[in-house]
Parts: C-alpha cells; sequence; structure tokens
C-alpha cells in the first residue's frame, strides 16, 4: 500500500508541475477524477486563530461546533 501511495503521490506531483491552466485549479486529472487546488487556500482570519493559545485550536477541530464534546 505504501508503495501504491508513493506512486500515486509522484504521479500527483509530476501532474501539477506540468500543469498549464490559469487559475488555482488544475486541469481534470483522469486518473484521480478531479480538478486539484493548486496552492494554498488563503485564510480568512489568521490574526484572530494566531492568538488563541494552541490547546484551544486543537480543541475546536476536534470538537463538535454546539460544544457538546467539551
Amino acid at each position: 500500500m505504501i508503495d501504491d501511495l508513493d506512486a500515486k503521490m509522484n504521479g500527483l506531483g509530476r501532474f501539477i508541475e506540468k500543469d498549464r491552466q490559469e487559475g488555482r485549479w488544475t486541469d481534470f486529472n483522469r486518473l484521480f477524477e478531479r480538478y486539484f487546488l493548486k496552492g494554498r487556500i488563503p485564510a480568512t482570519d489568521d490574526k484572530n486563530e494566531a492568538s488563541q493559545p494552541e490547546e484551544s485550536r486543537q480543541r475546536g477541530l476536534f470538537s463538535p461546533k454546539d460544544g457538546a464534546g467539551s
């Protein structure tokens, strides 16, 4: 399974390097049957997130939004 994953990641890396599509998305990839986002997703509120303690940010990632898991 690791060899298969490695081959897919290498193939995807080559696909993105060769992509000439303008914009944030690649051309359609037939192997994965999807488009891929090039680069990072822009953050909407980096300052607010950075000011929160690490523990608080992690809790927000893995807890239900209604606070039932806290």
